[in-house]
């Protein structure tokens, strides 16, 4: 009987509308390097390829080409918010590719520059206890 994956902090197990499961981790990604033109998948949905810096490592990742065309070209040396998703069951088990083989993360990247995350401190409210 298969239990349920306790994943790290930051690691979720989201549901989509139509019954499928997916662990996810969001990260912030420093673009190294994008493809100059558009490549287009089976569902002939557009998108950049990349490669991308997370906590020092290089991973090649995707950029849907609307959000790319929505909000401007993406620039080397920018950081960007991103997203490793793969496929699991209802358990957070991952599940295999449909001939087997290990199915792997894939890294999305949204075109939009990330910002700073923001603190109590807009407010003016540096030590307020919140417990």
């Amino acid at each position: 009987m298969a239990t349920k994956v306790n994943f790290p902090k930051g690691v979720e197990l989201r549901s989509t509308d139509d019954g499928r499961f997916f662990i996810e981790k969001k990260v912030t990604c420093e673009l190294v390097k994008q493809s100059e033109k558009p490549l287009v998948n089976a569902n002939k949905t557009e998108y950049y390829i990349g490669t991308f810096k997370v906590d020092g490592k290089l991973y090649t990742g995707i950029t849907y080409a609307g959000s790319v065309e929505a909000n401007g070209a993406m620039e080397a040396g920018a950081c960007y918010a991103g997203e490793f998703t793969v496929e699991a069951d209802s358990k957070g088990k991952v599940l295999p590719n449909d001939d087997g083989s290990a199915r792997k993360p894939i890294l999305i990247v949204s075109a939009l520059v990330k910002g700073a995350s923001a603190g109590l401190d807009v407010f003016g409210l540096d030590d307020l206890d919140i417990s």
